[in-house]
């Protein structure tokens, strides 16, 4: 990982996001980008006052952040919406990953119509959603896994990511029969089909695991009953975990103005950083 690219709004929150990208760019040797986006619906005079500071308040926090000691870093002052320039710095700059705060507030704050949420929606980068101040490396890593390409391309990422992290390789699945048995069904049967449903699952985890090469780094796997998020969820808060990877699906049309629930439960309710890509 050669090129990353931080967008701040310099808030409290994007403080936390440019320490990690600071962090990932030390420990990667990699060239970091830092965009900051003045809104071009602000009275032209604002915006200009806006402008003419945003770039030494952003390296000022830099060198608090480090003590003085950072690699040198790019900063771009730009006028516009927010997730239109940073997305048009990600692919000028070819960014291998974005990085950005959470936002914080209530449900529907906290994601939709958030910078965050458009940004994830409309592009193809990796997005690190930035919840915590880092402390260290990323050390222990959750992978939401479903068998699809997303989530095969989500985990390659996370591998680039944490390249020394512990990771855990979680599946989640609700039994058929859960639905269509009810009343007097025998144990005996249902504990026959669930076995037969973990071995299908092992399967597939193989081939999944076939399918990212042969230098995988330490992992578990993890196959849980219940609905992804929920599994994804606990299995972080339970290692516990630093970091969650999840792939989105992409989408067109009317679903693709939605994360979907998965991601938006994720990036709601996750107690540490969370990392979506999609193939």
């Amino acid at each position: 990982m050669q090129r990353l690219l931080m967008a701040t709004d310099l808030s409290p929150r994007s403080d936390h996001a440019l320490a990690r990208a600071l962090r990932l760019a030390e420990q990667h040797g990699a060239e970091l980008r830092i965009v900051h986006v003045v809104d071009d619906a602000l009275p032209s005079h604002l915006a200009t006052a806006q402008r003419a500071g945003a770039e030494s308040l952003v390296r000022e926090r830099v060198q608090e952040l480090t003590g003085g000691k950072a690699r040198p870093v790019t900063v771009d002052v730009v006028t516009g919406s927010a997730s239109t320039e940073i997305l048009r710095a990600a692919v000028a700059g070819s960014a291998e990953l974005i990085v950005i705060g959470a936002h914080r507030g209530g449900k529907e704050g906290a994601l939709r119509g958030s910078t965050a949420e458009r940004v994830i929606r409309e592009c193809h980068h990796p997005v690190l959603v930035v919840r915590r101040a880092p402390e260290a490396d990323y050390r222990r890593v959750v992978i939401g896994v479903d068998f699809s390409l997303h989530a095969l391309w989500a985990a390659r990422c996370g591998f680039r990511i944490a390249p020394a992290a512990e990771f855990h390789l979680v599946h989640s699945y609700v039994p058929p029969i859960a639905v269509f048995l009810t009343g007097n069904v025998h144990a005996q049967a249902r504990e026959l089909h669930v076995r037969e449903l973990n071995r299908a699952i092992d399967e597939e985890m193989s081939a999944f695991l076939a399918r990212l090469g042969d230098r995988l780094p330490p992992h578990h796997r993890h196959v849980v009953e219940g609905s992804a998020s929920e599994v994804v969820l606990h299995e972080a808060v339970r290692l516990p975990a630093d970091l969650i990877v999840a792939g989105t699906h992409g989408r067109t049309g009317v679903a693709y103005a939605l994360l979907g629930s998965v991601a938006e439960d994720l990036l709601w309710q996750a107690p540490c950083d969370v990392l979506l890509a999609r193939a």
